[in-house]
């Protein structure tokens, strides 16, 4: 599946190169997300505030269908949950999102992906900082850093992640 945010529609041009420091949210922050294939339609993250969880300090991300996402404060996902019950955890967090962003930093993360009714999974990836510069968008020009992510999650994976600093999160994954 694909999902990206409403604003992302084109390729990576190359820019100046910078740093992405890790953004900071807030209380009522929102995003909405536009989905394709298995994750198709509109997805909506709100930021309800920070809580605790396995002394990490986290956001908790309220969504559709009853559902809060436990990102740490690196935006990396903990948990899933769902009508107060845990349906996803990654232990350790995923850590797909290693900051400052830079182009050629590189970094690995490993752990169990546990979700509810399913065999727990491994899961080992490197993730490298490819590339930065700006894609097209329906508002403009957007800064944008490419992440890739491969290795192992339960089978072979690549996905791509274009995090945007601008929106604090990424404008488009795959």
């Amino acid at each position: 599946g694909d999902w990206s945010s409403d604003v992302c529609s084109s390729d990576l041009t190359k820019s100046h190169e910078t740093r992405a420091f890790r953004p900071i949210i807030e209380e009522g922050d929102f995003w909405a997300y536009d989905g394709t294939g298995v994750r198709a339609g509109r997805f909506t993250q709100t930021a309800r505030g920070k809580t605790l969880i396995r002394n990490i300090t986290a956001y908790s991300m309220s969504s559709e269908e009853n559902r809060k996402f436990i990102i740490d404060e690196d935006l990396n996902l903990l948990e899933v949950h769902k009508d107060g019950a845990v349906l996803l955890e990654n232990a350790p967090v995923m850590k797909i999102f290693d900051w400052p962003l830079k182009i050629g930093k590189s970094w690995k993360t490993s752990g169990v992906r546990t979700v509810k009714g399913q065999p727990d999974f491994n899961f080992d990836l490197d993730v490298k900082v490819e590339q930065h510069g700006l894609i097209d968008t329906q508002l403009g020009p957007l800064e944008v850093y490419y992440l890739k992510a491969q290795g192992s999650y339960g089978g072979a994976i690549a996905q791509e992640i274009w995090y945007s600093p601008k929106l604090r999160a990424p404008a488009r994954m795959v």
